[in-house]
């Protein structure tokens, strides 16, 4: 009985490493100080785009997205952050506009929140903000 709950348990993982949210967080998890020490917060997938027009594409491969906390050099947590997974662009946040557009696009793809998921109003408060800061330092840059 042990043998079959053991061998169900090993293929259960490794099924959930070809699922994209398995392969999103071992990326994200190569690029940490501290991999081991990674919790995620609040993963969702896109897996449609929807165009000016209301129409839902398809994606070739499903943006994956949400927030990471894990261990800095000095052994602490150091806070929750933002991630993006998605093919050649960059993982964490970055200044750039574009980012901050396809963290929007992905977590208000979905349409509910399910256990353990932030409000979509606290979600769309945070992006808010963080592109406020956004603009804040670009203009401060060109001044």
């Amino acid at each position: 009985m042990k043998t079959y709950v053991l061998l169900g348990a090993v293929a259960l993982a490794l099924t959930a490493c070809d699922s994209p949210v398995g392969d999103a967080k071992k990326i994200v998890k190569e690029q940490l100080v501290d991999p081991s020490s990674a919790r995620f917060e609040d993963v969702v997938v896109q897996r449609a785009e929807t165009s000016k027009d209301g129409v839902h594409h398809p994606l070739a491969k499903p943006v994956v997205c949400g927030w990471v906390n894990a261990k800095n050099r000095m052994g602490a947590y150091s806070g929750a952050r933002r991630f993006v997974v998605r093919a050649d662009f960059p993982t964490f946040e970055t200044t750039d506009p574009e980012w901050y557009a396809a963290f929007s696009k992905c977590i208000s793809s979905t349409s509910a929140p399910g256990p353990g998921q932030r409000d979509m109003r606290e979600m769309t408060r945070e992006l808010n903000q963080a592109v406020d800061a956004y603009k804040d330092a670009a203009r401060t840059a060109v001044q």
